[in-house]
């Protein structure tokens, strides 16, 4: 080109148009593509295109195409996928979780076997076809087991530690040994006091322990108490023994020599025997059934749910009292004074001799294991029984002594709370009167602590109250076990009615009680809808 053309003029450049968000006001299948701004994403077509040119222009000629028209022909005519489907935190499905689950609450506090239950499910599927609810719940065995297991159990635990930790309360650990078979089976319970629910005993683990040593024991033992289940049973079967005498000793003669010759020597049914001889053998019945009535209402004394450790001292000193007054007065039962009055004065004695002996024994033995010593720290505790008379301040620093709590304590509020406490158990007494003598010591103090704040005198029960009478709860754990446990489910693992015990015994709402409040528990439906309660999909 020569130096006289003139020079051609610049092309001028087009604006590139951005994605704008106003757009999908009026095209609601519209939407933005996150890593490009100069394109857009059909909804409906499934496919991104470019913006850049003409904008909204590129948008409706988008629209206008007939494939974005038949796909949004069918998208209205098919109803969304969604609504077959329950949100995660809706009312419906909270309703349908809180449902499962306390049917198996029911199951097992009812001891049924979850085969029944998932065929009882199964059945109400059926007969109640119109419940909309009823068709969406799934309860399977495998669900169920897994419910009670990674479910229901921790929460039986978790609310008896949420007590004990906020804020921190003093408690005791009681644990006993038992065998299922050839398993040892160590429960671990604790005892504690709240001026609400007064003396709660709760279950925290159910354990296997092979190790059957004094050691290994001892590793799992924190207190443990004499034991009189013994006496529990003898009585009532000498009891029943002697409402059939008459009849059972007729029947024992009728056999003649084919009555086994044991049980002649002991009944004396021989051809030289004498009617004596014969109301010997009655006597002797008669003074057991007389004598093991104190230690039956002894033991169930100790081993009922009222009784603390505030009580121990004075029901085992009423008990040795007894025992001592009866050997002095050679009291044995008014029937077994008239039966010794007609028997020859030979025999009498020797009879009263050896009633005399055992009560000796009985006495030698409860002194050997209870200490009935004003040292014995439960002595300093009578006055805690709030039976009668007042409160003073020495008798309650001698208790926090003896439980090492004074650097716990404040002992100037203390001695103003003693005044206080003392003006509110005189009112108390002439309120209640006959109601006030029949209330437990727990009920006691908690009437108390309803009506005034006393929080040093609280701490000191709180301790006492924590502390066992006996190993009855543990018992009682062991009661259940055999219930759970029984011949025809041997099969279950130790887990599972570890998982059962702990939901037997710590939950003490009815079914519909737990159905309401597993309603407002978040946590446990939301733990009952996750798959972690399922422990092989845990690993």
């Amino acid at each position: 080109m020569s130096s006289d053309t003139p020079p051609r003029p610049q092309k001028r450049k087009h604006r590139q148009q951005k994605y704008r968000r106003e757009w999908e006001e009026a095209n609601q299948w519209l939407d933005r593509v996150p890593e490009d701004d100069y394109k857009a994403n059909c909804k409906a077509c499934r496919r991104t295109f470019s913006v850049s040119h003409g904008g909204l222009s590129d948008v409706k000629q988008h629209a206008a195409g007939d494939l974005h028209s038949r796909n949004i022909r069918t998208q209205r005519s098919q109803a969304p996928v969604s609504q077959f489907f329950i949100a995660e935190t809706s009312p419906e499905i909270d309703s349908i979780t809180a449902a499962e689950v306390t049917q198996v609450y029911h199951t097992v506090k009812h001891n049924l076997s979850y085969n029944s239950a998932d065929c009882g499910h199964k059945l109400n599927q059926k007969t109640l076809s119109d419940s909309k609810m009823v068709k969406k719940m799934t309860l399977g065995r495998t669900k169920q087991e897994a419910l009670v297991k990674d479910v229901l159990a921790p929460k039986a635990v978790g609310d008896v530690l949420k007590i004990l930790t906020s804020p921190p309360l003093p408690f005791s650990i009681q644990t006993d040994a038992s065998n299922k078979g050839n398993r040892k089976m160590f429960p671990l319970a604790v005892q504690y006091f709240t001026p609400e629910s007064g003396v709660t005993n709760k279950m925290l683990d159910f354990i296997e322990n092979p190790d059957e040593s004094a050691a290994g024991i001892v590793a799992l033992l924190e207190q443990s108490l004499e034991k009189f289940g013994l006496w529990l049973s003898l009585n009532p079967a000498i009891h029943r023994l002697m409402q059939t005498w008459t009849a059972l000793k007729s029947y024992f003669i009728s056999l003649g020599d084919e009555c086994p010759k044991q049980v002649q020597a002991l009944l004396k049914l021989n051809r030289d025997s004498t009617v004596e001889d014969e109301d010997i053998v009655e006597i002797y019945l008669l003074f057991c059934n007389n004598i093991l009535s104190l230690f039956e209402e002894v033991v169930k004394s100790l081993e009922s749910n009222r009784t603390t450790c505030v009580e121990l001292y004075s029901i085992m000193d009423e008990f040795r009292q007894k025992l001592i007054q009866r050997r002095d007065d050679q009291f044995y039962g008014y029937l077994t004074r008239q039966k010794l009055q007609r028997l020859l004065p030979h025999d009498a004695h020797m009879a009263r001799a050896e009633f005399t002996a055992f009560l000796n024994t009985a006495i030698s033995y409860v002194e050997k294991w209870f200490d009935f010593s004003e040292e014995n720290w439960l002595f300093s505790l009578q006055p805690l029984l709030l039976q009668h008379g007042n409160l003073t301040f020495n008798q309650i620093e001698k208790v926090a002594t003896k439980l090492n709590l004074i650097n716990k304590l404040k002992m100037n509020e203390l001695y103003d709370e003693c005044t206080t406490a003392n003006t509110i158990l005189r009112r108390l007494r002439e309120e209640y009167s006959d109601a006030w003598k029949s209330k437990g010591v727990a009920a006691r103090w908690m009437a108390v602590f309803k009506e005034v704040d006393v929080p040093n005198m609280l701490s000191i029960m709180r301790h006492i109250l924590s502390i066992p009478a006996s190993t009855g709860y543990v018992e009682r754990i062991f009661s259940r076990m055999t219930n759970k446990w029984s011949d025809c489910r041997s099969r279950c693992s130790v887990e599972l009615i570890r998982s059962e015990l702990l939901i037997t015994l710590n939950f003490e709402q009815t079914c519909p009680e737990f159905h309401t409040t597993a309603l407002k528990d978040k946590d446990l439906l939301s733990a009952a809808r996750s798959n972690k309660k399922y422990s092989w999909k845990k690993k």
